[in-house]
């Protein structure tokens, strides 16, 4: 097991490695076709959480796991841009003529370890988040 683990890690941290500061766009159509999954098997999502659950509402998982996580992405795409700019900061007068800048990186590999209670929407969140950040993801299920 550790040994499948650790093969993974370094294949992610390749994968990283060829394309370290992913483009606005590359990010913006991965975050797409993730709600493009969520959106073609809501049905299958909602029905599996209710059997897996036993007692879950379809209609639960329905609002609180695919609207949030569909929404989130939507959030995320809208505002990317914004969060990818370089932002200025302030400068003290003791460190003049000197600039402050503020650069959004990605910082490589990023771990998610996902809860049993709402499994998509708490998988998707952190997911959507390290993507537009430009990381390469890696995902567990407790």
């Amino acid at each position: 097991m550790d040994e499948q683990l650790d093969q993974y890690i370094t294949q992610q941290k390749q994968a990283f490695l060829q394309c370290p500061m992913p483009e606005l766009q590359e990010r913006l159509t991965d975050l797409e076709k993730i709600s493009l999954l969520i959106t073609q098997n809501q049905h299958a999502i909602c029905h599996a959480v209710a059997q897996d659950f036993g007692q879950r509402s379809v209609y639960e998982t329905a609002l609180l796991e695919i609207f949030t996580s569909i929404e989130c992405i939507k959030y995320t795409q809208k505002y990317l841009y914004r969060w990818m700019r370089i932002q200025k900061r302030h400068t003290s007068m003791w460190f003049k003529p000197a600039k402050n800048r503020v650069i959004p990186q990605p910082v490589g590999v990023v771990g998610i370890i996902v809860p049993w209670n709402y499994p998509l929407f708490l998988a998707i969140a952190p997911l959507v988040a390290a993507i537009a950040a430009g990381n390469s993801v890696m995902g567990e299920n407790v």
